[in-house]
């Protein structure tokens, strides 16, 4: 992630670099340099744009469990890392309205984003070292368990609810004939709502390590319809960054940002149905984000665009996990838990130019 900011980086100031010759201060009105109005001209002057979007969101929001573990009964050590890691997807069709005013060298946007579909594919549960835990790591000669093999998977169907919200202010520092760089701040809200159901789950490592020499079938192969859990995540990015855009004449322009946060939040809810089990997490961390957009100005007011985006987010923190039936009921523990996110969106978008 560090090497793809730094591209990004190298390609937003290049956006933003000129010869001294091409820079101007803001201070005409006219659009004698043939770009003029509605986005293209380097008067400053004020302008609103509004738009409509529709995108194609790939991805992942998963949290993985493990390291330090307490519970209410007075027990604190050490467990393998990773313990357990389930992977939920976000594969879904994204539709958002947004608008953009502009105010001299400031301009505001904003943007609230919302799924259009939601069968977001299949979220993977992945546990390590359950033979260990369960047997020891030699239970008899010629079994050796481990704490790295994945012992058990599951699939699920997911069904998604997604809100986004994101909203940013811009000053420019330079503006050219053709180029222009801005910095600015801005604040990204994501709110994921997630249903499992029709769960199939089995063993990868049974076979390996021959086991069904001593089960008569793979002890944790299972397959369950109907719903059998929900996850909710919650992430909230404050950010800085860098932009910049080319216009490579009257009509057709390119535009790039780059953006980072160390201050990022996560907050997820964990609800395992079958087991009567809540797992909460809360996780702090950071982000980066970036944009690249093709902007074509059909007509003097209308105007559509092409546009890719990404969000990589990376946090740590501590999840709570309590039994609230069953067997187990009243029994709370807490373990490290990591949040990541990784997210993709390519887009196409119409607007209007006033």
């Amino acid at each position: 992630m560090v090497r793809i900011g730094a591209y990004l980086l190298a390609f937003v100031m290049a956006l933003g670099i000129a010869g001294p010759a091409a820079a101007r201060p803001i201070v005409s009105s006219s659009s004698a340099d043939g770009y003029g109005a509605n986005g293209y001209g380097e008067d400053g002057g004020n302008q609103l744009d509004v738009w409509l979007k529709a995108g194609m969101l790939r991805g992942d929001s998963t949290y993985t469990i493990g390291g330090t573990v307490s519970d209410n009964e007075g027990n604190r050590g050490e467990i393998w890392d990773p313990l357990s890691e389930l992977k939920w997807p976000l594969d879904v069709v994204m539709v958002s309205l947004g608008g953009k005013a502009e105010f001299g060298r400031f301009s505001v946007r904003g943007e609230i984003m919302k799924n259009a579909t939601s069968d977001a594919g299949d979220m993977e549960d992945s546990d390590w070292g359950i033979y260990y835990g369960n047997f020891g790591p030699n239970p008899a000669p010629g079994y050796n368990f481990s704490t790295t093999t994945k012992d058990v998977f599951s699939t699920s169907s997911t069904e998604l609810d997604a809100w986004i919200v994101d909203f940013r202010g811009r000053f420019a520092v330079w503006r050219g004939a053709r180029f222009s760089t801005n910095v600015g701040l801005g604040f990204r809200y994501q709110n994921f709502s997630m249903v499992a159901s029709d769960v199939h789950q089995y063993s990868p490592s049974f076979y390996d390590y021959h086991l069904d020499t001593v089960f008569p079938s793979d002890p944790y192969a299972y397959d369950n319809p109907g719903k059998v859990g929900t996850y909710e995540v919650t992430y909230t990015i404050p950010f800085a960054e860098l932009s910049g855009m080319y216009r490579f004449g009257t009509m057709l322009s390119l535009e790039g940002s780059l953006g980072y946060s160390p201050f990022v939040q996560a907050k997820d809810r964990d609800d395992h149905l079958l087991r009567s089990k809540l797992s909460e997490g809360s996780d702090s961390g950071s982000a980066w984000l970036f944009d690249l957009t093709l902007r074509l100005q059909a007509t003097t007011h209308w105007f559509a665009a092409v546009g890719v985006s990404g969000l990589f987010i990376d946090t740590s923190g501590t999840q709570k996990q309590s039994y609230y039936g069953g067997e187990n009921a009243g029994y709370q523990a807490t373990i490290d838990q990591t949040i990541t996110s990784s997210q993709t969106c390519g887009s196409l978008e119409v607007g209007y130019s006033f």
